[in-house]
């Protein structure tokens, strides 16, 4: 049986469609545990990565993190299913003060 060990970020619960971009990844007798954490900062997320040792870190989009350049396993659901994050470019927008 295969285990797959998944950190959420500030969230409890995978979305139906990543659910599903994973039972197409994995085995269908694959056990997925789910584990949420709260980062306060990039080096609070590098410790979580580090202490729980996750296989996956399912992230909103990408973003520029050191535990993703520490070779943690980083993927974002895209239409076309579960994608590795690999290059570190941030994705600038302009700033607006409401």
């Amino acid at each position: 049986m295969h285990r797959v060990k998944i950190m959420l970020i500030q969230r409890d619960d995978l979305s139906e469609q990543e659910i599903e971009a994973l039972h197409k990844l994995y085995p269908k007798d694959t056990q997925y545990e789910i584990i949420r954490v709260d980062p306060v900062n990039s080096e609070d997320h590098l410790n979580s990565c580090r202490y729980l040792q996750p296989d996956l870190v399912i992230i909103p989009e990408p973003l520029l993190d050191q535990a993703i350049q520490q070779g943690f396993s980083h993927v974002t659901l895209t239409a076309d299913g579960l994608q590795k994050v690999h290059e570190f470019v941030p994705r600038l927008a302009p700033l607006t003060v409401v």
